[in-house]
């Protein structure tokens, strides 16, 4: 009927202009009726008004009707637009029917200004031209102009219907506010029972987070259909109340109505996030039986449910068998490989990607980026980000700081500082990435340098980079600085966050203020077990062992189970009190009462406090029998002990066995040429010299760091203060 309507509009507008004009009217034919035809029997219908005024009345009315309804039949809209106000200028009255026909075309192209004219000139509005505005507003994410138009209405004879009622409900749910009260007013005018409206309103309570009112509104509802259900178990999923969307589920099944795709999907991402595998095995089934396994949406959730029981190969084995993919099905599947550890199969996956028609969005580019930073391949990370650059997603936020974390891992700092320079929109996590890039090289200088300078930017620090800030200041031993850090962490309101309490807790432990380190241990309600190991590790470090292992008792009465960090806290303090019974219990109970296996880290405080003891020979044996390879570690503990208790022998075998592993172990021949000299073997002193002096190698010079007047300052021995001070100027602000 549209083809036919255009074909006799377009052999009329020839007829009726081809004679007055030279300009090709013939053009505007059957054949070829779209826009830009209509746009030029628009101008040549203007054209031919100037040159012949005597026009009638009634055929100037049915001349400006027809090129309208042309315009209107191939989406001609600026050419309607200007048929439409010449109709209404020249006193001819358009048709409530016609004058919807343009309002519609404009509002679906998106040209919500242009509709807004053209509504307010119309001279005769129904419920379904307001409708249609309304609607257009609600959809285009203009709700506050949706309203306002709403109560506009509301002052007008045309009452509003159902259709309008769900497009106002829809634009509250998008502002967050207004829906009580249209809700109110649909209960009025007797629509509640509408289920088009109840649905709408169902989804406004949901949005707003009003699950309870929705949850009232959708019992009172007598008919229900597949939205209805699909709506209010996303909701439950959505709010984080996946029981509750089960219920609803099994509710469900008791009615007429069949589940959908997407309420499997929903609640299969339920069970994953409550860890109920079992159920979430049991709507897979019912996915089979229904026949929805190879929905993408299906197969999505079931690809991220997998891998997070540790099922990946049946989570592959569902992808393989999907018969479509999207770009959330690839960026899942490569999520659950990195996340199971199978970094090197998500980067391969990532690959096969690539030569499919799919390109990878932002989260996926995020994803394999990260993946890259897991496996330090600084190479990869390379090649992606030049991936990233050429798909044009390096101004997404997640990117860059995946990328800025992928270069940190590698060790890349000054790489990973210029990807953040670069990055158009930076956050906290951003700059809190390079600050923890920089302690975890030992750059702690620069560390305080940069978060300092963020901050005099107006950026707000958050808790994780005040716990990385801390680290810095507790590894430079610097106590004003960390309590002017402390200041800002009361002012954020972040002193009582168990990762900024623990990085307290070091950093006054560290800095020698191990009484104040030990109130802020008092003050947390329910420490972690990184609270109490960084507690216990720092009486163990202050030479308070007693203190230290009753605080580990403390800790087993808590019922907060001990990791492996906590033992070398443990096995650390019996070693500063000399405690070698409680020593040997506490290492024999690593393994047997807590099923942890012991790390080199516990081997070497084992021999540290055996040496401390005076017990060597004991201590040399115990290295022998350790399961896995040795390091310098573990014999230099033992090393430092023969120095002190005069056993020289045993030092020059164990500082042989430690050149062994490290030839270039400077530290060692100093040692090694310190025990000589004591026992006043000067030729062996002299060789041990002569053999660094041939093998270029040095002592590397202790550094010493002081604050004056709120700056930190760096210097060696015999450098003078002040000159270094006046000359140099090396300092981080504190």
């Amino acid at each position: 009927m549209k083809s036919f309507v255009s074909r006799r509009n377009a052999e009329a507008i020839r007829r009726r202009f081809q004679p007055w004009n030279g300009l090709h009217l013939s053009l505007v034919s059957p054949m070829r009726t779209k826009g830009f035809c209509a746009q030029s029997a628009v101008h040549q219908y203007d054209e031919s008004g100037r040159k012949l005024k005597s026009f009638s009345r009634e055929q100037e009315m049915k001349d400006i009707r027809t090129l309208l309804q042309y315009c209107i039949d191939n989406k001609a809209l600026p050419g309607a637009k200007r048929m439409y106000i010449r109709m209404i200028e020249k006193g001819f009255e358009p048709g409530v029917f016609q004058g919807n026909g343009i309002l519609n075309t404009h509002v679906k192209a998106g040209l919500l200004k242009d509709a807004r004219q053209l509504f307010d000139r119309m001279p005769k509005r129904d419920e379904v031209s307001w409708t249609i505005m309304i609607a257009g507003y609600a959809n285009g994410m203009n709700e506050h102009e949706a309203l306002q138009l709403f109560l506009q209405m509301l002052k007008t004879d045309v009452k509003p219907d159902s259709f309008v009622f769900a497009s106002v409900l829809k634009a509250c749910a998008g502002l967050g506010e207004g829906g009580e009260q249209v809700h109110a007013h649909v209960i009025r005018v007797g629509y509640e029972s509408n289920t088009f409206v109840g649905n709408a309103i169902v989804d406004m309570h949901i949005k707003c987070g009003r699950m309870k009112d929705a949850r009232q509104m959708f019992d009172r509802m007598s008919e229900r259909n597949d939205f209805t259900w699909t709506t209010i178990i996303t909701g439950y999923v959505q709010r984080g109340n996946g029981r509750e969307a089960l219920k609803m589920f099994s509710l469900m099944n008791w009615t007429d109505t069949k589940p959908n795709p997407f309420i499997i999907s929903s609640l299969l991402r339920a069970c994953t996030d409550m860890s109920d595998f079992e159920q979430g095995e049991c709507l897979h089934a019912s996915a089979i039986k229904m026949g929805f396994e190879a929905n993408v949406f299906v197969g999505n959730s079931l690809a991220t449910m997998y891998p997070k029981i540790g099922r990946i190969k049946d989570a592959k084995k569902l992808f393989d068998e999907m018969w479509e993919r999207d770009v959330v099905s690839w960026t899942t599947m490569i999520v659950g490989f990195a996340q199971s550890g199978h970094v090197e199969e998500a980067l391969q996956l990532f690959g096969q990607m690539l030569k499919t028609d799919i390109k990878p969005n932002e989260f996926t580019f995020a994803i394999v980026v990260s993946t890259c930073g897991s496996l330090a391949a600084l190479e990869q990370g390379k090649q992606f980000h030049a991936h990233v650059i050429r798909n044009g997603l390096v101004s997404f936020l997640s990117v860059g700081n995946a990328l800025t974390a992928m270069y940190t891992k590698c060790g890349r700092i000054n790489d990973a500082h210029q990807v953040v320079d670069e990055m158009t929109i930076k956050d906290v996590v951003s700059w809190t990435t390079i600050i923890m890039g920089y302690v975890d090289k030992g750059y702690d200088e620069e560390a305080l340098k940069l978060a300092f300078q963020i901050q005099r930017l107006g950026i707000k620090l958050n808790e994780f980079t005040l716990s990385t800030v801390l680290t810095a200041c507790a590894n430079l031993a610097v106590l004003q600085t960390g309590r002017q850090v402390h200041t800002l962490i009361i002012k954020a309101g972040y002193e009582l966050e168990i990762s900024v309490n623990s990085a307290l807790i070091s950093m006054y432990s560290k800095c020698g203020n191990i009484d104040y380190a030990g109130q802020m241990f008092s003050l947390m309600s329910k420490g972690d077990v990184v609270t109490w190991t960084t507690m216990i590790t720092g009486y163990a470090i202050h030479g308070l062992g007693i203190k230290a292992l009753q605080l580990f008792e403390q800790m087993q009465q808590k019922g907060v189970k001990p990791d492996s960090i906590t033992f070398i806290g443990v096995l650390s303090a019996c070693s500063n009190a000399g405690l070698v019974d409680e020593g040997w219990y506490h290492f024999n109970s690593i393994s047997k009462e807590y099923g942890i296996k012991p790390i080199i880290e516990h081997y070497g405080c084992m021999v540290d406090l055996l040496g401390r003891a005076g017990q060597l020979d004991e201590a040399e044996e115990f290295i022998k029998k350790i399961p896995f390879k040795h390091d310098t570690v573990v014999w230099g503990a033992l090393l430092g002990a023969c120095k002190v208790h005069g056993k020289y022998d045993l030092g020059k075998r164990v500082a042989d066995r430690i050149l062994q592993l490290d030839p270039q172990c400077a530290g060692t021949l100093i040692l090694l040429a310190n025990m000589f000299a004591a026992d006043g073997r000067w030729s062996d002193v002299a060789n041990v010299r002569k053999n660094m002096k041939e093998n270029g190698l040095k002592k590397q010079p202790g550094q010493s760091w002081i604050e004056v007047q709120n700056r930190l300052f760096t210097f060696v021995s015999k450098d003078s203060m002040m000159d270094y001070i006046q000359n140099h100027g090396k300092s981080t602000p504190c």
